[in-house]
């Protein structure tokens, strides 16, 4: 694993245009999967990715 495996809460914040501290609820509430080391919190690209894909808007095909 490398340091391009994981993003910053200040980076998913910068990507999904919300506040840092939205973020952080996410992850608190066990909707965003992350990791701490030390006083650091990190998420993995794929758990990003899921959450994201996981949060997608589904066309019904029932109309």
């Amino acid at each position: 694993m490398s340091d391009k495996d994981f993003l910053s809460v200040e980076e998913i914040a910068k990507r999904l245009g919300l506040k840092e501290e939205t973020i952080r609820t996410y992850i608190r509430e066990g909707s965003l999967s992350a990791y701490r080391f030390g006083n650091i919190l990190r998420v993995r690209v794929d758990d990003f990715e899921k959450f994201v894909e996981a949060r997608k808007i589904r066309r019904d095909e029932g109309k």
